[in-house]
């Protein structure tokens, strides 16, 4: 089955099961929303104890979800995966991860297949 990716919890009509895969855009606290054709699938925003720096959360947002996309996982997996990338970078200052990810992705239990 394939996926369509948005920023948005509304259910665009017409949805069908061969719908291409898009990078969601980020909603921040309000995690993300992977539509399938069967209607929306909602991703929680991984959590984190306190925000200091939001710089570079999108990037690494995409670096997960398009690593998971490319490494064999669900785009489901794979928004989980950059939704916790994201979380590592806007715990500290600076757009650069202080955690190895793939420690991060593995605790978590996503590594992929």
């Amino acid at each position: 089955m394939k996926y369509a990716l948005v920023a948005s919890t509304a259910r665009p009509p017409g949805l069908v099961a061969d719908a291409s895969v898009t990078t969601p855009p980020p909603r921040g606290a309000q995690g993300a929303a992977v539509l399938t054709a069967h209607g929306p699938e909602e991703v929680p925003a991984a959590a984190v104890d306190r925000v200091v720096d939001t710089t570079g959360a999108g990037d690494l947002f995409a670096a997960g979800f398009l690593f998971g996309l490319t490494h064999g996982m669900d785009p489901v997996e794979s928004t989980h995966l950059g939704g916790l990338c994201a979380a590592e970078v806007i715990s500290h200052t600076g757009a650069r991860p202080e955690a190895d990810l793939k420690a991060l992705a593995a605790g978590a239990g996503l590594l992929p297949r």
